[in-house]
């Protein structure tokens, strides 16, 4: 790994984005449309920094809203968050490069998990989850930084997927997609029914606002920490 890349995931790491993985463009670009590709400087074997997070994010970006109002009132802080550690962390970065965000569509949107998997950082359940080895499915993803420089890694083997879970999340998954107002519980139970990484579920503060954005939320874990 060079120096720049190391350093940009060593800081991100700081900032509870503890989960990163490195490919090619090409790897991905392979696997998904033209319009849905990823830039790649002329070259098929530009890196790409594939950055995401386990629940390790929950107590820096609290800290961080307990410590700074204006983030605490952004119009989505995690987003926020996540776009001021990128920037602070890519200053490291001695080459040209080029952020992909998750929650921005423009251009057209990246297959995330797409990359996740042929990166080997996770692999997608029958349930359309993100699976991390150890984490299970209680990982984010959050961006991409792509480099114009070549990457000279070997491409990870296949992820082993869920051919052999008995839990039956696709179960789960079909009771939920039948109901008429499914709520964000509804939804979790999706995520609860993996039993990779249950011991790594989200705190309750964290589960709540990773699905309903509940300012409330945040305000009481906010409050929990500054007690």
């Amino acid at each position: 790994m060079t120096d720049s890349a190391a350093r940009v995931i060593g800081e991100l790491g700081d900032a509870g984005f503890d989960l990163s993985a490195r490919l090619q463009a090409g790897w991905y670009n392979s696997e998904v449309a033209t319009p849905h590709q990823v830039e790649d400087f002329g070259r098929d074997n530009s890196e790409v920094v594939l950055i995401g997070n386990s629940r390790a994010i929950w107590p820096p970006f609290i800290a961080a809203l307990r410590d700074d109002p204006e983030l605490a009132a952004a119009a989505d802080p995690m987003d926020r968050y996540t776009e001021r550690a990128v920037a602070l962390a890519t200053r490291h970065i001695d080459c040209a490069y080029k952020v992909r965000w998750v929650h921005r569509a423009e251009p057209a949107h990246l297959s995330f998990q797409t990359l996740a998997q042929v990166a080997g950082l996770a692999w997608r359940s029958p349930a359309s989850l993100s699976v991390h080895s150890e984490f299970g499915p209680w990982i984010a993803l959050r961006a991409a930084i792509v480099l114009d420089r070549p990457f000279d890694g070997e491409r990870p083997s296949a992820l082993r997927t869920c051919h052999n879970c008995a839990q039956g999340c696709e179960a789960v998954l079909r009771k939920t997609l039948a109901l008429t107002h499914p709520d964000w519980q509804d939804w979790l139970a999706v995520r609860d029914a993996c039993p990779t990484g249950a011991q790594h579920r989200y705190s309750e503060h964290q589960l709540q606002y990773h699905y309903t954005r509940s300012r409330a939320c945040l305000s009481a874990a906010i409050s929990s920490v500054s007690s």
